[in-house]
């Protein structure tokens, strides 16, 4: 990091940057000095400029460091505990590739039964009968839905 003197930018924009420095956006950068976020970004980037740094946080750490502030990184929240691992991590189902039958809880084998493939490549395993039943309850299904929709066409007809 190649900078330049922090003597060089103006009291604003080293406000500015203490803040960039404690993970302010610009937005509330702006609502914290009366700023609008397009003026607070102005203001970083002429200081970026100044600083001849790449990024806003450079400059915030450079001016940390001039300003005598050694442990910058302090300010940053720390990484959150993780709860430990439990011993023995329960058990999942385990499928394998190309099957589309698990085990329940009893260690019987239950089957989806669907009439489309799940994922693509997926090849269609039912058998004859078990496609005719999907097409029985899709006859079905349209049947019904035909005539609940001339049943109220008819309604409609009755009511005019």
């Amino acid at each position: 990091m190649s900078g330049g003197s922090v003597d060089r930018l103006t009291e604003t924009q080293k406000r500015i940057l203490r803040l960039v420095l404690l993970r302010f956006s610009s937005k509330d950068i702006g609502r914290e000095l009366g700023l609008s976020p397009h003026t607070v970004d102005n203001h970083i980037k002429a200081a970026i400029a100044r600083l001849r740094v790449n990024s806003r946080a450079e400059a915030a750490r450079l001016l940390a460091e001039q300003d005598g502030e050694a442990d910058y990184r302090a300010l940053a929240s720390p990484p959150p505990a993780l709860p430990e691992p439990p011993a023995d991590p329960p058990s999942l189902p385990s499928v394998e590739p190309g099957r589309d039958d698990l085990q329940d809880d009893k260690g019987f084998a239950r089957r989806t039964l669907l009439p489309v493939p799940r994922y693509w490549g997926e090849e269609n395993r039912l058998s004859i009968g078990q496609r005719l039943m999907w097409i029985i309850i899709l006859i079905v299904m349209i049947a019904l839905s035909l005539g609940a929709i001339l049943a109220s066409l008819r309604a409609l007809n009755d009511l005019i």
